[in-house]
């Protein structure tokens, strides 16, 4: 039996199959291999340059819902949004400044990694750079918002942002800059593990999306010492 044509034919086309398995999933994980459109940004940014000014959007060559960005260095002056992978200042920026940090984008399905290298600079800049000259939307209904949470239990709601559109479409909110607070799709900020210390002030970012523009706004959430009881009070900065 073991000598038979049928045999050697049966085990001649299942070496061959498996050659062809393995060079398709080669092909596979080389065609999903993750990379930006363009991995190298710079940026000019025309006084004054200021928390909320909208970059652009980071693109993918292959779009997945599971590809998560970030800013690997914490920059405080910068901010990405997680999930869509759109750029915006942070804060305000001096004039006459350069920034270099890096963007990272992971496909959580594939594990698959890609890094973008991004430059800002602030006016004058040389005429290589890209001028912004559109303002973010949508807007922010304060430049700045601060918090003071009164309970820290996970759960309870720390403040409420608002934001305005000129289409009128729905928006999209994203949390940056600390484990402690989540953002939900109503723009209430609520904790989400309870802060290890009371005392302190917690200062993060939050991003609003809406018909493909984000704008981002400083927020800052006080936990005073005594954080047990009714929901937080919150403050504007205007």
């Amino acid at each position: 039996m073991w000598h038979s044509p049928l045999w050697l034919i049966f085990l001649v086309c299942t070496i061959l199959l498996c050659i062809q398995t393995t060079k398709t999933e080669r092909s596979r994980r080389q065609t999903n291999q993750l990379s930006f459109q363009d991995p190298s940004r710079t940026f000019c940014v025309p006084s004054p340059a200021t928390a909320g000014t909208y970059l652009d959007q980071l693109r993918m060559t292959y779009s997945s819902y599971a590809i998560h960005f970030s800013i690997p260095s914490h920059d405080p002056n910068f901010v990405v949004d997680p999930d869509k992978g759109n750029l915006v200042i942070a804060q305000n920026l001096p004039s006459g400044q350069s920034y270099a940090f890096t963007v990272q984008a992971q496909d959580l399905n594939t594990g698959s990694a890609a890094t973008a290298y991004i430059t800002v600079n602030t006016s004058p800049c040389g005429p290589v750079n890209t001028v912004l000259t559109t303002p973010a939307t949508p807007q922010m209904t304060y430049p700045a918002f601060e918090f003071t949470a009164t309970n820290c239990d996970s759960g309870s709601i720390v403040g409420q942002l608002t934001v305005t559109t000129s289409t009128g479409s729905a928006v999209t909110y994203a949390l940056g800059g600390s484990p402690y607070f989540t953002i939900n799709p109503a723009g209430q900020i609520l904790v989400s593990n309870t802060p290890p210390l009371s005392g302190t002030t917690q200062t993060l970012h939050v991003m609003a999306t809406s018909d493909g523009q984000t704008s981002a706004v400083p927020v800052t959430i006080i936990i005073p010492a005594n954080c047990y009881g009714s929901q937080s009070s919150p403050d504007i900065i205007g």
